[in-house]
C-alpha cells in the first residue's frame, strides 16, 4: 500500500494538518488514523481483506486432525455435511459421530486466545463471538436430539499429545484405532 501524500490527507482530513503543526513533522494517513482513534494499525481495506482470507473450511487446524485421524488408522470420514445441524468439520455417519474443530477465538473458548478479544468495536465483537457459541450449542443439541454423539477440538488442544487417545476413545476404537471403521458408510 502506498502511504497518500501530506496535501492529500490534509485534505481529507484536515485535523491532521493541525497535528503536523502541532508536532512538527508530516503524519501518514494510517499511522495518524491510529494515533487519533486508538483503532486498528490497518487500513479498513487492508483488514477487510484480512478477514476475507480467513477460511471456515478446511483450515489449518483442521487438517491437522484429519491427518491425525489417519495416522492412527481412522478414516471413511466425511466433511461438512450440509445434511446435519452445523456441518460438523468431520463426521463419521455409521458410528454417527461428530467432530468440530473449533478456533478459540472466534468460538469463544476459555483459554488464553479465545479469552482476547479486540480493542476496538468491542460491542460487535462480544455479540458476534456470543452469538457463534450460542448457534454452536443449538447446534449440538440438534445433532444430540437425532442421536449423534458430539465432540469439539479446540485449536489450542491440538498440539496435546493426549489428542489422538481422546479421538480413538470417543470413536470407540481403543488405542489401535485400526479397522474400526471399516463398516462406517456414508
Amino acid at each position: 500500500m502506498s502511504f497518500f501524500s501530506r496535501t492529500h490527507v490534509e485534505k481529507k482530513t484536515p485535523i491532521l494538518a493541525q497535528l503536523r503543526e502541532s508536532v512538527g513533522v508530516s503524519v501518514r494517513l494510517p499511522l495518524a488514523t491510529a494515533i487519533m482513534t486508538g483503532m486498528d494499525k490497518l487500513t479498513p481495506e487492508r483488514r477487510s481483506a484480512n478477514m476475507r482470507a480467513i477460511r471456515s473450511a478446511d483450515t489449518k487446524p483442521e487438517m491437522t486432525v484429519r491427518r491425525l485421524l489417519r495416522s492412527i488408522g481412522l478414516s471413511g470420514y466425511r466433511l461438512h455435511r450440509r445434511d446435519l445441524p452445523g456441518r460438523p468439520d468431520i463426521a463419521f455417519v455409521g458410528r454417527r459421530k461428530a467432530i468440530f474443530v473449533h478456533g478459540c477465538f472466534w468460538h469463544g473458548h476459555g483459554c488464553r486466545e479465545g479469552s482476547r478479544r479486540p480493542r476496538t468495536r468491542q460491542e460487535y465483537w462480544a455479540a458476534k463471538i456470543s452469538g457463534n457459541q450460542e448457534r454452536d450449542a443449538r447446534h449440538h443439541t440438534r445433532l444430540k436430539e437425532q442421536g449423534w454423539e458430539v465432540m469439539v477440538v479446540w485449536e489450542c488442544e491440538i498440539p496435546s499429545p493426549s489428542l489422538a487417545a481422546r479421538l480413538a476413545a470417543f470413536l470407540g476404537c481403543g488405542t489401535a484405532g485400526r479397522n474400526a471403521l471399516e463398516t462406517d458408510r456414508g
